[in-house]
């Protein structure tokens, strides 16, 4: 019943993206819930048998109103305010999550779901991560360069609404731009004199204040090589479409987890 529960969401929520792919940013929301239950469905696999069968109806309480969420909200999405649907969509996430603290709460001397626990553990907090990975960046941006937020937002209505070879190849094209806007940004930050020719090593040298003994510093250096793959390599290649079609959407979202990580990485270290 658990397992039938959340495969009936999941085939709510691509119903859904299949259909209304064009929505932009509040299909991030659709997307996060597919994985935030997709994470759900194979921890619950995995959970000790004795304890699935003792605990499955809490964890079936949540769920169920968690479908019940997404199935009453579905609708509404194309008119909704996506700052309102956000906070509803991950407050129901944590709630799911939440029940599994009751679970555990009775079953913590059991050593099988001990770590099962810590496995959950890990797994939701990279997801965390990941969901609150994209607004950290676009803070950061908008500190650089209040432009970059634009671009920002350009770039995920390209990526949020990827479907068919054409909309790959914009989403490309619309991460290729923010990483060389955010790079120009940065050149500027650093340049002392009009003109001036400024390396990447320059750049981190003058923006990255701290000493230049710390790992820190290795680790923007060694940034340059990924802006390169990224900018010079990777996303060139799918806005020229150089494989003719044949990159995937999994190409796609990798490639946008790799920029996050990148400009991430650089402007969470360096002074601008």
């Amino acid at each position: 019943m658990l397992f039938d529960d959340i495969d009936e969401i999941l085939n709510h929520l691509n119903t859904f993206k299949n259909r209304y792919y064009d929505l932009g940013k509040a299909m991030k929301y659709v997307d996060q819930g597919i994985q935030f239950l997709d994470l759900q469905k194979s921890s619950l696999i995995s959970l000790p048998e004795n304890i699935a069968e003792q605990e499955s109806t809490v964890l079936s309480d949540h769920i169920g109103r968690y479908k019940a969420f997404w199935i009453n909200s579905l609708p509404l999405l194309p008119q909704i305010d996506p700052i309102v649907f956000e906070k509803s969509s991950s407050a129901m996430s944590m709630a799911v999550a939440t029940a599994t603290d009751i679970v555990y709460i009775a079953n913590v001397a059991d050593p099988a779901y001990s770590k099962w626990r810590t496995d959950y553990n890990n797994r939701l907090t990279i997801f965390q991560q990941e969901i609150e990975l994209p607004n950290k960046v676009h803070d950061l941006l908008i500190q650089l360069d209040s432009r970059l937020g634009q671009d920002f937002v350009i770039m995920e209505k390209n990526y949020f609404t990827t479907q068919g070879v054409q909309k790959d190849i914009n989403a490309g094209i619309a991460l290729r731009n923010l990483l060389e806007h955010y790079k120009g940004r940065l050149i500027d930050k650093a340049r002392q004199q009009k003109k001036e020719n400024i390396t990447w090593k320059i750049m981190i040298d003058r923006l990255y204040t701290e000493s230049k003994q710390t790992p820190e510093y290795y680790t923007l250096l060694d940034q340059e090589s990924v802006y390169k793959s990224l900018f010079g390599n990777q996303l060139s290649n799918i806005a020229k479409d150089t494989q003719k079609g044949q990159h995937t959407q999994r190409d796609i979202k990798e490639l946008y987890t790799e920029v996050l990580n990148h400009i991430y990485t650089v402007l969470s270290l360096i002074s601008f």
